[in-house]
């Protein structure tokens, strides 16, 4: 896209953006700024982030999380946004699990990057099933699998752990080892 279509659909998206957040109630706020256009855009990038809008400026760094110190504002709001659905993703399973329900949650890297350590702490190791990997069939229903055809799954799987140096791949697959075993202890 070249500038001159950012700067457009930025013009054309900031008049659309204010007339559905007025009709929802949900601006403007007492104490907020009262209008939203492309020159209010224009003033609070260069007094916030100390430079003039440039649509052609990678933004990258501006939306990472992860430099929530760096003194822009942009990647403090981005840091409070994942956090927030972080935890709303985490209060969910919380509520599935304690009405009894199993939960089988589909996962992004960033997601489970961020909510391993919290799953793992308080259900234990998690089973990950891949797709393109038996577990991913049994997982999806593997109606014609047998009880020797995920025995088999599992020898194949040990031997490429064993024949592996590489720490990666032997964690990579011992997941799926344990996703094979989880499925045969609870299917025989």
């Amino acid at each position: 896209m070249s500038e001159q279509e950012i700067v457009a659909n930025l013009k054309n998206w900031l008049p659309t953006e204010v007339a559905r957040l007025r009709e929802a109630g949900e601006w403007p706020q007492p104490g907020g700024p009262q209008s939203l256009t492309f020159g209010d855009f224009r003033s609070w990038h260069r007094e916030y982030l100390g430079e003039p809008f440039d649509p052609g400026a990678p933004v990258e760094n501006m939306l990472n999380p992860n430099l929530m110190d760096a003194g822009n504002p942009v990647n403090a709001i981005v840091r409070y946004r994942v956090d927030l659905r972080e935890s709303s993703i985490l209060d969910d399973i919380d509520a599935e699990y304690d009405r009894g329900s199993d939960v089988i949650a589909g996962y992004g890297s960033s997601h489970y990057t961020a909510q391993k350590e919290h799953l793992d702490e308080k259900y234990g190791e998690p089973v990950i099933y891949r797709h393109g990997q038996l577990s991913g069939d049994l997982l999806l229903g593997g109606g014609r699998l047998t009880e020797a055809d995920i025995r088999a799954g599992i020898e194949k799987v040990e031997g490429r752990i064993a024949g592996s140096d590489d720490p990666i791949v032997q964690q990579l697959w011992s997941e799926e080892l344990a996703a094979l075993r989880y499925e045969s202890g609870r299917r025989y």
